[in-house]
């Protein structure tokens, strides 16, 4: 695949995997109509004009795992699936501003990835069309449109396959978006799809006895400390911007609850818990 986004993943654009890349690169979707992600390419125009942004993205963001991954990680340990934590669809209508917009993006195309992975096919469905709605107002629904969504509905119920299309579609619009001079408005998606994909992962460690005794998943979640400070590093290019200060803000707010885990035995339910309570203000914010 083109990004470590994939593991099994890709959540975003459809954003934000669950098989390795070489699965991945074996998997043949059969669609005559599908538009592949080099056709998009060849058609945008090249010109990023801000390289320190452009090289920040690529250390930093193009680097942090996708929502799948983060997914794929809690489904292997059995950790149980909960609806109720993910974003309602019925919130879409709220959103205004581009700012907005593009955090909301984020968070449910991490959402869409999330009941992807839990093989929640009519849940997924009305997440991508949810998504590119938010895509139309973004000015990206074509090349959503034309690299994923007949595939999404033709190879609805094969979930390999549809993490595919999602991380094809995740690939084409990063790409869209930086030929475009638009890394902002991708940093703002990365932020929302970072932001709801440890929201559902810390309260889905929370209702579950595992992370007593799982390395992996301690690991997983004190890693984030890395990740967050990687995003906001990338993200702080943008701090005039409108809507940046808020989110840089909400987000260093976050980092000081990851940053008081001292290693992976720090993770328990009590540093779990004050996690999630800074994650859930922010969250808050965007979505209601």
């Amino acid at each position: 695949m083109k990004t470590n986004r994939y593991i099994a993943l890709a959540c975003a654009t459809c954003l934000l995997i669950a098989c390795t890349t070489e699965q991945a690169n074996e998997m043949e979707i059969e669609n005559n109509d599908a538009v592949t992600t080099e056709d998009i390419l060849e058609e945008v125009k090249e010109g990023i004009t801000d390289d320190l942004a452009d090289f920040k993205f690529h250390t930093f963001i193009a680097n942090i795992p996708s929502p799948l991954k983060t997914f794929h990680v809690l489904k292997k340990a059995g950790v149980n699936f909960h609806e109720s934590l993910t974003n309602p669809v019925e919130k879409r209508g709220n959103y205004t501003g581009s700012a907005t917009i593009a955090l909301n993006y984020g968070i449910y195309m991490a959402d869409m990835g999330y009941f992807t992975l839990y093989e929640q096919q009519q849940q997924s469905i009305r997440y991508f069309a949810a998504s590119r709605e938010l895509a139309q107002e973004l000015g990206f629904v074509d090349v959503l449109d034309r690299v994923a969504s007949k595939r999404f509905e033709t190879n609805m119920g094969n979930s390999d396959s549809t993490m595919v299309i999602i991380d094809d579609a995740f690939v084409a619009m990063e790409e869209y978006l930086k030929t475009n001079e638009q890394l902002k408005t991708m940093g703002l998606i990365s932020a929302g799809s970072w932001l709801e994909s440890q929201h559902i992962a810390v309260s889905m460690l929370i209702n579950s006895e595992l992370i007593t005794d799982n390395l992996e998943l301690a690991n997983q979640v004190y890693e984030q400390k890395l990740h967050l400070a990687n995003l906001l590093n990338f993200l702080e290019e943008y701090a005039s911007e409108s809507g940046f200060a808020e989110v840089i803000e909400g987000l260093n707010q976050i980092l000081i609850t990851y940053n008081s885990l001292e290693s992976s035995d720090s993770v328990n339910k009590e540093s779990l818990q004050n996690i999630l309570d800074a994650l859930a203000v922010m969250r808050t914010k965007i979505t209601d």
